[in-house]
């Protein structure tokens, strides 16, 4: 059981080592949240982004493109003229 507790905090500060590693090299705790979460999604392999985490990726870039081109929306009178608080 003892060496069962051992490999697990064997492997924990193997872990530590490395967020410690990626923090010294400029990786804030997000970063560091972030690529664990891409592990544990499966988008992550073999230290690379998958095809699927790529095509995502772009999707949301486009869909970002998309929403800051669209004009500002207003409010506008029976009239069609813009409507301003004072």
């Amino acid at each position: 059981m003892s060496t069962r507790k051992d490999k697990t905090n064997s492997v924990i500060a193997e872990f530590q080592a490395v967020v410690d590693e990626l923090r010294a090299r400029g990786m804030s705790d997000v970063d560091c949240h972030s690529l664990l979460n891409m592990i544990f999604q499966g988008w992550l392999v073999g230290g690379q982004p998958t095809k699927e985490y790529l095509d995502l990726a772009a999707q949301a870039l486009e869909l970002r493109k998309q929403t800051t081109e669209q004009p500002e929306s207003a409010i506008v009178n029976r009239f069609g003229d813009s409507i301003t608080s004072k």
